[in-house]
């Protein structure tokens, strides 16, 4: 019996790239891990509700790459991890969800404006986001869907946090807005004296945000009804969100010479600030008795509650990113290009991973792997366990549609040369 060699050729190919398809999410995995991928979280901008920026989640020992992915612009969007998947948005104006043990592409979310600097919060299964066309989103997690979207008057570059079904956000509209997390219908909204860039924290039932300009200010509202409880003048903006632990709030200055500021959180009184030569534009994280914050100047800080300074650590750019704090260590970003490892304790640079733009956006540590974007475009994963992807790092769904394209290449391949046989015989 003769076999027609070309035929069966193309069969193998075919047999091979249906393999392949199957087993790419499996070839991607890392080498080793000793977590479980849905163990841990990072739900929102600076973790949790309070804004303190630090997690129990191990911690990457190492800066090990093990994926990057590429967007049409840059990143300044602080990513939230919840149930595997990578939320974060793009200057190229969408809004992203990516397997967060591969960096495959699961779906995005196209806007009419950039997303920049604003940062999703992921809740009960929604991804809430703001965006400079002056909308709110609330999107599917799982399919990346519309579920509503919620208009303010101006864009939003602050980042929502959920809490007891309400959505808390500002805008630069100069109003805090508070809206059903299931309908998008507007509660209540409260006037402030300029832009509120600044992210909301909110702890037993107070919201606390600051202003922007002209005024400067930082309030405490009643999450209930938006009702002013006190308000505290600042000498310059507040950019960043506040950090709320034991009875104390952190939060920065942006302004020259910049300020650190911490304020009984019932009555608004000042307890104590240090001055900064240059501004501060991220948010401090608080845990365990200390704070830390980084500065224009460069430097990252670390104070005790009292305001005593611990140690400061020196990077070789200004520094826009906030720090986030796990397994002993303090991970930030930095013009310099470089995501920074600190060790808690002392400051010192355990490692460094340079990118190719600034890292304004604030890392999310979940489950022994860092996250974080970049002025480059990429978002990356570093982690110190395992080693780096052994495929290229490309989107699943573009492997997939070239797969799909070469099995139909096959098949009419096949088809034609079986046709073009039997007209010979």
């Amino acid at each position: 019996m003769k076999y027609n060699k070309l035929p069966l050729t193309m069969s193998l190919l075919l047999i091979l790239v249906i393999v392949s398809l199957v087993f790419i999410p499996v070839l991607t995995q890392t080498a080793s891990s000793s977590v479980d991928d849905n163990q841990y979280s990072w739900p929102s901008f600076m973790y949790d509700l309070r804004r303190t920026g630090s997690t129990e989640s191990p911690a990457p020992d190492a800066n090990t790459l093990l994926w990057k992915y590429k967007t049409g612009g840059f990143i300044d969007s602080s990513p939230a991890v919840v149930n595997g998947s990578v939320f974060f948005g793009s200057s190229d104006h969408y809004i992203y969800c990516l397997n967060a043990t591969t960096g495959y592409l699961r779906w995005r979310y196209e806007t009419t404006n950039w997303v920049f600097f604003a940062s999703p919060a992921v809740v009960d299964g929604k991804v809430y986001i703001g965006s400079g066309d002056q909308y709110v989103y609330c999107l599917n997690a799982e399919t990346g869907k519309l579920v509503w979207r919620y208009k303010a008057g101006w864009e939003v570059t602050s980042s929502p946090v959920i809490v007891d079904g309400k959505v808390y956000i500002g805008a630069a509209d100069k109003y805090v807005h508070c809206i059903d997390a299931t309908t998008g219908i507007g509660i209540w909204k409260f006037k402030t004296d300029g832009w509120v860039t600044s992210s909301p924290a909110v702890v037993d039932g107070k919201v606390f945000i600051g202003g922007y300009q002209p005024q400067h200010r930082f309030y405490c509202l009643d999450a209930e009804t938006g009702a002013s409880i006190w308000n505290f003048t600042t000498r310059g903006f507040v950019v960043g969100s506040p950090a709320v632990i034991d009875g104390k709030v952190f939060f920065g200055e942006h302004n020259v010479p910049g300020w650190l500021d911490c304020l009984n959180e019932n009555t608004g009184k000042l307890i104590w600030d240090n001055q900064f030569v240059l501004t501060i534009i991220g948010s401090p994280a608080a845990v365990d008795g200390k704070v830390y914050i980084g500065s224009y100047d460069g430097y990252v800080y670390s104070f005790d509650y009292d305001g005593t300074m611990v140690w400061k650590s020196k990077t070789e750019g200004p520094v826009y990113s906030s720090p986030s704090i796990a397994g002993g260590k303090v991970f930030i970003g930095s013009n310099d290009k470089g995501i920074h490892c600190l060790d808690q304790a002392t400051g010192d640079s355990l490692w460094v991973y340079q990118t190719d733009g600034h890292v304004k956006a604030s890392p999310a540590i979940v489950n022994g792997k860092l996250y974080v974007g970049s002025e480059d475009g990429y978002v990356y994963c570093i982690g110190g366990e395992g080693t780096a992807s052994l495929l290229p790092n490309l989107p699943y769904d573009l492997i997939r549609n070239v797969a799909v394209i070469i099995v139909a290449i096959v098949l009419v391949g096949s088809y034609v040369y079986v046709r073009t046989r039997k007209k010979k015989s």
